[in-house]
């Protein structure tokens, strides 16, 4: 079932790496769909800015964090914040 397969990885010659499915979308189930050198990344599933997890998007160069999911951008809750930061002291 295409819902549980990661997306093909590519890496461009700029060290960009990126998880597209069959269908040509950004996909992966189990981290960033997009890995840029500088440390951005970006996540997706089946075409769509998504993180059940965490923020689905982050500049850790400018400390910049978005957070959406199915695609729509949305503010985290209280908890999601909380859970996030004790998830990144675990790290």
């Amino acid at each position: 079932m295409e819902d549980e397969e990661e997306g093909e990885l590519t890496i461009s010659p700029l060290g960009t790496k990126r998880w597209i499915n069959k269908k040509s979308e950004y996909h992966r189930l189990n981290g960033p769909a997009i890995m840029y050198r500088d440390g951005d990344m970006h996540w997706y599933r089946h075409g769509q800015r998504h993180r059940d997890d965490g923020p689905a998007r982050i500049w850790p160069s400018e400390r910049i964090e978005g957070w959406w999911k199915d695609g729509e951008p949305y503010e985290p809750s209280a908890h999601e914040l909380i859970a996030w930061k004790m998830k990144q002291k675990e790290q």
